[in-house]
């Protein structure tokens, strides 16, 4: 899944030991997905995916990402996890609508059997 955001914020890359002794790190970005009714959404990313984002606040970026939910002591916490971004920019942006050209035109189905409106032989 992806989505495309414009940089609100970027927290602070959070790091530490897990129970069996294996260092992590994660940084969350909150972004805006734009349109008649933005939403603000937050996006981690874990491990060496922290190192190589180099945005702004500002720019715009096309998150792929991972959707997960888990239940803690009877409440349910979901996260959106990014594990790829692309910078979106004036090179690279989506292009404009375009026309797409008409469909050709339908041909008339051959008729089956020796009398006109008798079903098809399926």
């Amino acid at each position: 899944m992806t989505i495309e955001l414009q940089i609100k914020e970027l927290l602070p890359i959070q790091s530490g030991n897990s129970s069996s002794g294996k260092e992590w790190k994660k940084r969350e970005v909150i972004g805006q997905t734009g349109g008649q009714y933005s939403k603000d959404v937050c996006i981690t990313m874990w491990g060496n995916v922290c190192d190589k984002f180099d945005a702004k606040a500002g720019d715009r970026v096309v998150f792929h990402v991972e959707v997960s939910s888990r239940e803690y002591n009877e409440r349910w916490y979901t996260e959106v996890k990014a594990w790829k971004f692309e910078a979106k920019d004036a090179t690279n942006a989506a292009p404009a609508a375009t026309i797409a050209p008409a469909p050709a035109p339908i041909e008339p189905y051959e008729q089956h059997g020796d009398f006109p409106g008798e079903p098809l032989p399926f």
